[in-house]
Formats: C-alpha cells, structure tokens, sequence
C-alpha cells in the first residue's frame, strides 16, 4: 500500500480557498513563512497545528562548537552595542564596515 493509499478519506485535502493579495501582502507572506511552503505554513499557522518536525542531518562536533562560539560572541557584542551612546555607535558601525570590507576582500582573494 503506499504513503497516498493509507490516508483514510478524510484525511485527504480536497478543498481549496482562494485568497487575493497584494504583491507587497505575497512578500510578506514569504518573508514570514517558516520551511517551504506558503500553504503548509498558513495552514499550520492558521489551525494552531505544530508543524512536523523535520529530521535534522548530523553536524560535526567542531561545526556545532565553532557555531555556538560564534553566538556568543554575538551576544556579547550585542550586549555591548547596547550601552554605547551615539557617537560611540557610529564609531562602531564605521569599524564594523571597514572589517566587512577586509573580509570580503580576503574571501575575493580567495575566491580563485
């Protein structure tokens, strides 16, 4: 019997609704949407139901340990960026721009 077979007749989806947006309501809808379809996220979104979870392909221990590193330390910049004054934040964003620059640069170099 396979996976369509199985489902009893009402569980099959057999209703449509047709709903008419803007081109600026459809982006948002996609900006807001979670996983890959417009319709299951509305449906579960709508209905309360969770969505199913999905399996999560295994990461490396290293992977998973520089990755939590690097959200620390966005935490702590956060943290801190929150107490600058103004002048001290623009100081910051001009810094921050200039490392932007050097790393693009670098990954251009890189690049091949």
């Amino acid at each position: 019997m396979s996976k369509s077979e199985s489902k009893s007749e009402s569980d099959l989806r057999r209703n449509s609704i047709k709903i008419r947006v803007t081109a600026d309501e459809l982006a948002k809808l996609h900006s807001l949407k979670v996983g890959g379809e417009l319709a299951t996220w509305m449906r579960e979104t709508c209905l309360g139901v969770a969505p199913k979870r999905r399996k999560v392909a295994d990461a490396s221990p290293e992977l998973l340990r520089a990755l939590a590193q690097i959200g620390n330390n966005l935490n702590q910049i956060a943290k801190r960026v929150n107490t600058l004054s103004p002048l001290e934040a623009v100081s910051a964003v001009v810094e921050l721009e200039r490392i932007a620059n050097a790393l693009e640069n670098l990954r251009d170099s890189h690049a091949g």
